[in-house]
């Protein structure tokens, strides 16, 4: 039988890379403070391609045209906080009014201070919803921004001007260790489950259910598709460099170094190495919305973002679903949050009629929150019930 490895941005954060949404919002503000540290009072006030001083909230002024940013206490600025709280705005009259940080990419505005989104899906389910706000005609508002007479236009400008951005940090900022965890890829080649059992951690005093797999006997993986949702290069480290071949041979199963045939790479969402960003799929990918029907009917650039049609730019997608016709198969899921965002290719891998079993990676007993996001992946909830290894028995990363 086969496999399917699903990897999210929980592998690469796995490895210590600075890969995740709150990193890539931390390296924003660095740049920016880095840039008000050096430039000149004019120069910041105006001139970055990101931020801009304006009056803090509630702050009344005759004056139109600000003379320079000034700080008390003065610069270096050390921390965003700092920042915030010792930004003032001068202007030609003398006048000197507290100043607050504003966003000339409002979509950045939208998410930048959210508290709410700590993963890649969270942001992409906000430019879905900025989208269905302005397909409904709403003007939301969230951290003080006024989105009235933004277009699609815009959010979509926006949102290339973001993805540009993230190319750049991933490119430049973010380096591939050589040397990789030795633990982690044999817990993604466990042997292959048909049907789970009780285990010795469970109450046992209701009594032990027997259950044998189909033969009788353990499957053996044939084929293993790593399916990666990520743009870093990081599981090719395992699997095409020879100083990392202990890590697949300790996996005590026929899959090995020796046998690099059964192993197959996809970068579902484009990766860095294909040089340009706008190779990089980014939006949104789910299909089941309530919305999605009324987008349809809409012009292009309501679907500009929309992953089935990004898919097309590469022969990746045909040939995974090539993969699932193929043969049975079973799913392991690594750092990956199975968010709406990703619902389409999901349940598609899900409901598949060879898949007979999904197991999710848990490195926190106390957060199920991988279990209720494929739960919304099903339209069809016996199917889930009947395919996803619960608790007790799939990969853990905790005794």
């Amino acid at each position: 039988m086969n496999r399917i490895v699903i990897l999210g941005n929980g592998f690469d954060m796995a490895h210590n890379l600075a890969t995740g949404y709150r990193d890539f919002i931390k390296y924003l503000k660095a740049e920016f403070i880095d840039f008000v540290n050096t430039g000149s009072e004019q120069q910041i006030v105006v001139e970055h391609k990101l931020f801009y001083f304006t009056p803090g909230e509630g702050v009344q002024i005759n004056e139109t045209i600000p003379l320079k940013a000034v700080f008390d206490p003065p610069k270096p600025i050390n921390s965003w906080d700092e920042l915030l709280n010792n930004a003032l705005i001068k202007y030609n009259n003398n006048l000197t009014v507290k100043a607050q940080v504003s966003y000339k990419n409002r979509l950045l505005g939208y998410v930048f201070n959210s508290s709410n989104i700590v993963t890649w899906g969270g942001f992409e389910n906000d430019y879905k919803e900025v989208l269905t706000n302005i397909m409904l005609g709403r003007t939301p508002t969230k951290n003080g921004l006024n989105f009235k007479g933004y277009t699609v236009e815009m959010l979509n400008k926006d949102l290339g001007e973001i993805i540009e951005l993230l190319y750049i940090y991933l490119k430049e900022h973010i380096t591939i260790p050589k040397s990789l965890d030795q633990e982690i890829l044999p817990r993604l080649l466990t042997q292959p489950m048909r049907e789970w059992r009780t285990n010795s951690n469970s109450i046992s005093k209701y009594g032990k259910i027997s259950l044998i797999d189909k033969n009788g006997e353990a499957e053996k993986l044939e084929h293993v598709l790593f399916l990666s949702f990520n743009y870093t290069s990081t599981i090719q480290n395992y699997l095409f460099k020879d100083s990392n071949f202990p890590a697949i041979d300790n996996c005590n199963l026929d899959y090995n170094s020796r046998n690099r045939i059964t192993t197959s790479l996809r970068y579902i969402h484009g990766d860095l190495n294909d040089g340009v960003p706008n190779s990089l799929i980014f939006g949104y990918g789910d299909e089941l919305d309530e919305n999605q029907a009324l987008l349809e009917t809409l012009n292009d650039e309501f679907l500009r973002h929309i992953k089935s049609v990004l898919y097309t730019r590469s022969p990746y997608y045909r040939e995974v679903i090539d993969f699932l016709d193929a043969d049975e198969f079973d799913i392991i899921i690594y750092g990956h949050s199975c968010s709406n965002t990703d619902r389409t290719l999901l349940n598609t891998l899900f409901e598949h009629e060879n898949c007979i079993s999904i197991q999710p990676y848990l490195h926190n007993k106390s957060d199920m929150s991988i279990y209720t996001n494929i739960y919304r992946c099903f339209k069809d909830k016996k199917l889930m019930r009947s395919r996803v290894v619960d608790q007790t028995n799939t990969i853990r990363g905790w005794a």
